[in-house]
């Protein structure tokens, strides 16, 4: 008897999806057959999901309550037991590629993958010279990769080994009962009737004509997919972006690097937040808002500020009165405690306190004289022509040299002025910090912009394709030290006399590796003062309709940076 209830099957699948038929065709939700059972509904939905092994007691519960032999399960279980130790140790994210034509693109989604906390593979990071080629590959397809991405365009899709990578990768996904182990994506303008055959009925992700949409969806299936995130830093990916370009090129010195980031430490913040009550009408408090020049914001029937109910009072009309409520040192509050204070999640906290000193930034930019100008993806703040004398602006270099940039040209050949832009993110997650993303913004009288957004979607695509990072960090260093009137820190009005002070230089982190040139370390370049039309010089006419918008480009931010930080010599 006990040899006919022993469970034999010729394939496996994991114990909690028959769980989850039975308990569909029975009626029964996983919360209730959790209450039966006497377990917690997460054990009963990681069993389902196939994270949890099924245990003695608990498959014993379940034939009490399903009547299914307790047997039967622990087959079931012991069936899927080496697959599921196998998922397990499956963590890393495949990128198939045309090599060496697409090495730059597998080198961005590498390094982009790796700052969003996966692990990633591409042949322009991990293989060495002298390794086998396909014997590596196959291997880390077959037993370490957890999803496969393909990338798809003219100079992939009928090439050998991206061939070969497609067929090992579909044939592993199906040995694994994986229907997204493999993900195509597109590159170029391929046409999709073009994808090889294993792979047209997939859904593919478009990366054309702007990679930074594309690398989005791309994150939501890789989460959607429950794909294992490693615990790799940002260092990490800088070490292996710095690799494959020094294996195309320059040689690589053991000498440490420091790097510049977008990020402006927040050096101090006041250390108190205040709660005001107010006794009037809701529409009455709504038109207090309105009127407050300190940043303030409402939570329940109280205004949050770094102001107190004084000078809130003094900012609105006298017949809408506030009291004092509460004093709550800030760092009690954005840890969340709630000692006689309002009922405040630290998650809460934090939005409220990133709300102000985001009000604070706009208020401080407004009155530097920089303009507004609003994009599909969020305002941005530019600098007017004849802001500053001359449009030129001055800082200090690491090395203390005295440096000139200019913040707003003139192209002659498309009849427009551009202007450098900037728009600024609070983070108070340590380190807190300032994050101001680079923009460029055209105008054809100096300070509004173009009203076709077709036009400067354009001309950002094509005008600032030739801008490396070494021109957008100086621009933007440029920018804030002219902000901050050439001093170290500048301040951002709380109200009420408090503020909060940010460094005017960016912050810098370490690479343990640095990049030679030509086999010799750099040369620090000469200060140059910028013509009004120069940039024309780099501008690529006639390419409107070609590339990567390059605002939206470097607007992505789940990574640690929004734009790879630019190593400094």
């Amino acid at each position: 008897m006990a040899a006919i209830n022993q469970y034999r099957p010729d394939y496996a699948i994991p114990p909690g999806w028959v769980l989850e038929e039975r308990l569909e065709v029975q009626g029964i939700s996983q919360a209730e057959f959790a209450r039966l059972c006497g377990c917690s509904p997460k054990l009963i939905s990681e069993i389902v999901s196939g994270k949890a092994p099924l245990e003695l007691e608990t498959a014993r519960q379940f034939e009490k309550v399903l009547g299914v032999d307790a047997s039967i399960w622990l087959g079931i279980e012991d069936a899927y037991k080496p697959h599921r130790s196998q998922e397990a140790e499956r963590h890393l994210v495949f990128i198939s590629h045309a090599n060496p034509e697409d090495n730059e693109f597998a080198s961005w989604l590498g390094t982009r993958l790796t700052t969003a906390g996966y692990e990633a593979w591409t042949d322009v990071f991990n293989l060495k010279g002298g390794e086998t080629f396909w014997r590596d590959i196959g291997t880390v397809i077959k037993e370490e990769v957890a999803v496969a991405i393909v990338a798809l365009s003219h100079a992939s899709y009928q090439k050998d080994g991206v061939l070969d990578e497609i067929a090992l990768a579909v044939n592993t996904g199906r040995q694994l009962n994986k229907q997204q182990f493999v993900i195509p994506i597109r590159l170029d303008d391929l046409p999709f009737s073009d994808f090889p055959e294993q792979l047209i009925r997939l859904n593919a992700i478009d990366f054309f004509p702007n990679w930074a949409d594309g690398f989005s969806q791309l994150l939501k299936a890789l989460k959607d997919s429950q794909i294992p995130q490693s615990t790799s830093d940002f260092g990490e990916a800088l070490i292996a972006w710095q690799k494959f370009k020094l294996r195309q090129s320059n040689p690589i010195s053991g000498t440490p690097e420091s790097v510049f980031s977008n990020w402006f430490q927040i050096s101090s913040l006041p250390s108190h937040i205040n709660f005001s009550r107010f006794n009037a009408s809701q529409e009455a408090v709504k038109r207090a808002f309105d009127e407050f020049q300190s940043p303030a914001t409402q939570y329940m029937r109280l205004a949050v500020s770094f102001a107190d109910a004084a000078v809130l009072q003094m900012e609105t009309i006298p017949d809408i009165l506030l009291e004092h409520a509460y004093r709550v040192p800030l760092v009690q509050f954005l840890d969340g405690q709630r000692n006689n204070r309002p009922q405040v999640s630290w998650r809460e906290a934090r939005n409220i306190v990133t709300g102000l000193l985001r009000q604070a930034w706009e208020q401080f930019a407004q009155s530097r004289g920089l303009l507004l100008c609003e994009f599909a993806h969020g305002s941005t703040w530019f600098v007017p022509l004849d802001l500053i004398e001359g449009n030129i602006a001055t800082f200090q270099d690491e090395s203390g040299n005295r440096r000139h940039r200019r913040l707003v040209g003139r192209s002659k050949k498309r009849g427009v002025y551009w202007h450098f832009a900037v728009s600024g993110k609070v983070n108070i997650s340590d380190p807190q910090h300032l994050l101001l993303r680079t923009h460029v913004v055209f105008t054809q009288d100096g300070k509004t912009p173009l009203a076709s957004t077709a036009r400067a979607h354009s001309l950002r695509k094509s005008f600032c394709k030739n801008w490396w990072n070494d021109r957008w960090r100086d621009l933007l260093r440029a920018f804030v030290s002219t902000l901050a009137n050439g001093k170290e820190e500048f301040s951002l009005s709380l109200g009420g006399g408090a503020v909060a002070t940010i460094a005017a230089s960016p912050m810098d982190f370490k690479a343990p590796l640095s990049i030679t040139e030509n086999g010799s370390a750099s040369i620090a370049e000469e200060d140059h003062i910028e013509d009004e039309t120069e940039a024309d010089a780099l501008d690529d006419f006639d390419s409107d309709l070609d590339g990567t918008d390059f605002d939206d480009l470097l607007d992505y931010e789940e990574g640690i940076y929004d734009r790879f930080v630019t190593p400094t010599h």
